[in-house]
């Protein structure tokens, strides 16, 4: 299973190339491809990142949805808005300008560990989400736990 953790800036050249860090780049070489799966976060201006196993099982789940449902179209934009990134012999991968718009990235992006996925961000608007979320983790303490959730259950 992959595990993405932490938070990386890197430096975005005038094509939009950009070195995917290393704790990740590792991680993503060991996957049947040698990059990522790219798409507009649905709700954040953000690019999500996601191994192209990940992407996969969604598509296979497609299958058993009806064609009319919300869920359905909700699975099929986000693979139309997907791009394959793959790395350059050094460790890059070109952001396409629908990305870079959607996220306001322009000369530096962020990356953003999530657990299973990523995320990639304009700096700036990295930071606000960031403050956003400490405001909502001060606001509700007695909710919070760091305890992972238990083995088992409906997921198995």
């Amino acid at each position: 299973m992959l595990l993405f953790l932490s938070e990386y800036e890197n430096k975005v050249d005038k094509t939009g190339r950009v070195s995917v860090p290393a704790a990740f780049r590792t991680q993503l070489e060991e996957t049947e491809f040698k990059g990522f799966v790219g798409f507009p976060h649905l709700e954040l201006p953000c690019i999500e990142g996601w191994a192209i196993s990940r992407m996969m099982r969604l598509a296979a789940g497609m299958d058993s949805l009806p064609p009319l449902s919300a869920q359905y179209a909700a699975n099929s934009t986000l693979m139309t808005k997907s791009k394959e990134l793959a790395f350059d012999p050094e460790g890059r991968v070109k952001l396409t300008p629908k990305l870079q718009e959607h996220a306001g990235i322009k000369t530096k992006a962020i990356f953003a560990g999530r657990g299973q996925t990523f995320q990639i961000w304009e700096p700036s608007r990295f930071a606000e989400f960031a403050d956003q979320a400490e405001a909502i983790i001060q606001a509700n303490p007695d909710s919070i736990t760091l305890a992972p959730p238990p083995l088992g259950g409906a997921d198995g």
